[in-house]
């Protein structure tokens, strides 16, 4: 079950059907089998990312209809402010990236769909985003479904995490929203990498295949991090 002001990560190999499951929420698609009944307001980033507008980023801004322009003049348009004067067709890949983003979490919505947006972001930009996401998901009291593959960006953004399995590109198979020690455990088990929480920064890093760490936690079972 799904609760509101939380945001569950998705993780899963590629082609397994991640994408394809935020699109059928979203109304993009249509489930192969029976009929979805999800009546609630939805915003949706997708994976890739075409905006056709002529104009500015701040015309585009002004254009739009469905935004909480109070929570987006207060809490959002930080991140994406300097680009206001810019066409909307001169954006590189990691500034529409962060227009979409911003648009969606300023859209009134129940819940909010996020397709990859980590991706054309540096790592700064990603933990200034994730920490958004959160504290806005928690704000409003609405839903977040984020599906990334950066295990650190999910790590900061997520409270639970759902993990999709399966045959790529056949069929795929979603697990129940599970706390984070338990899916990220079993995920990264699945994977055969164990990470650990660096001491100074508090941020997971991967550890050295083989290496001492890396076999006391699997020899522990806690392949997320060492929570002692």
């Amino acid at each position: 079950m799904l609760k509101r002001g939380e945001v569950v990560g998705i993780f899963g190999p590629n082609a397994i059907g991640k994408s394809t499951y935020i699109k059928v929420l979203a109304g993009i698609e249509k489930p192969d089998e029976g009929d979805l009944h999800f009546n609630v307001a939805v915003s949706y980033k997708p994976q890739y990312i075409n905006i056709e507008f002529e104009g500015s980023v701040l015309e585009m801004v002004n254009s739009e209809k469905t935004l909480d322009r109070e929570l987006f003049d207060s809490e959002i348009k930080g991140i994406v402010e300097d680009l206001f004067m810019k066409d909307v067709n001169q954006l590189s890949g990691g500034e529409l990236q962060r227009v979409a983003i911003a648009l969606a979490l300023a859209k009134n919505s129940e819940v909010c769909l996020l397709d990859e947006p980590s991706a054309f972001l540096d790592i700064e930009q990603r933990f200034r985003l994730a920490h958004l996401i959160k504290r806005l998901t928690e704000k409003k009291e609405v839903t977040t479904l984020v599906v990334d593959h950066d295990i650190v960006f999910q790590d900061f953004v997520s409270n639970r995490i759902m993990i999709f399995d399966g045959a790529p590109g056949s069929n795929g198979h979603a697990s129940r929203p599970m706390d984070m020690k338990d899916g990220m455990n079993a995920f990264l088990r699945n994977m055969d990498m164990t990470f650990r929480r660096d001491e100074t920064s508090k941020r997971p890093r991967i550890n050295k295949p083989g290496s001492r760490k890396d076999g006391e936690q699997k020899e522990s079972g806690e392949y997320y991090y060492d929570l002692s």
